[in-house]
């Protein structure tokens, strides 16, 4: 499942989080969810076999509620155990950072694999909270800034798909 912030202090993300969901249409047997979010959560589900098209034709633009787009994700995921959430976002929580944390926890208990992708500026340097950031991996949460071309290995590192 991807989960793309589309608040308005991501528009410079835009490109970035459309090439990382062109990758992950192209993984073998991964089974795509597209999620945008703001304040608002749009599934983009049905129209994600092509994600570039749809992402750089829908920008959201609002606040950032990053746990309310995961409750939204949680109740997507029939079997945690085999989920992935990946979100693409600057972490800068609009609400509880609390209620961020508390989600994320119960998220990772339950099974599901959560991995975060900071965002990224047009010349490519991520920009992003490292206090939400820091906090999220305590939890267990993969953060990683990182470019396209290093987004599939790194994903394979961290699914374990590769050492």
């Amino acid at each position: 499942m991807l989960c793309i912030d589309q608040s308005g202090s991501m528009a410079t993300s835009l490109i970035y989080s459309a090439v990382i969901a062109g990758i992950l249409t192209r993984l073998p047997s991964v089974k795509l969810s597209l999620v945008v979010f703001d304040t608002q959560v749009v599934d983009l589900s049905e129209q994600a076999q092509d994600p570039v098209s749809v992402l750089l034709n829908c920008q959201l633009g609002g606040g950032t509620l990053i746990s309310q787009a995961w409750r939204y994700c949680q109740q997507l995921c029939s079997e945690p155990g085999r989920s992935v959430v990946a979100t693409v976002s600057d972490f800068e929580e609009g609400g509880s950072m609390q209620a961020l944390l508390a989600q994320a926890q119960e998220m990772i208990d339950s099974g599901i694999k959560m991995l975060g992708m900071t965002a990224m500026n047009h010349d490519a340097e991520p920009f992003y909270s490292t206090f939400s950031t820091d906090n999220l991996q305590r939890l267990g949460m993969e953060i990683g800034s990182l470019s396209p071309d290093n987004f599939a290995e790194w994903l394979a590192l961290t699914m374990g798909l590769r050492r």
